[in-house]
């Protein structure tokens, strides 16, 4: 039988995949469009190509779109800068 995975690499993976689904496109960045019990102030970035990328900080946000920028614009994968990044970035 296999090892068990620890529940929080467990917890950590869900929250990667959920991440990388709630950056292409969805209004307010949570799953299934409900804000919870309380409203989050998040950074986001409104890519030319339509597509709103956001995240709840400068890591998660910059997570965001390098997912974004690989499956979206290849050809900008390694030439665009955290830096450059962040400062398109707008709090909402």
């Amino acid at each position: 039988m296999g090892a068990r995975i620890p529940a929080r690499e467990r917890k950590r993976a869900r929250a990667a995949l959920a991440s990388s689904l709630r950056c292409f496109g969805e209004v307010d960045g949570s799953p299934r469009g409900s804000r919870g019990a309380y409203d989050v102030t998040v950074k986001q970035i409104d890519c030319v190509c339509g597509v709103v990328v956001k995240g709840e900080d400068d890591d998660e946000l910059w997570e965001r779109a390098q997912v974004h920028l690989r499956s979206d614009h290849p050809e900008l994968v390694g030439k665009v800068s955290r830096e450059d990044i962040l400062a398109q970035a707008e709090e909402t």
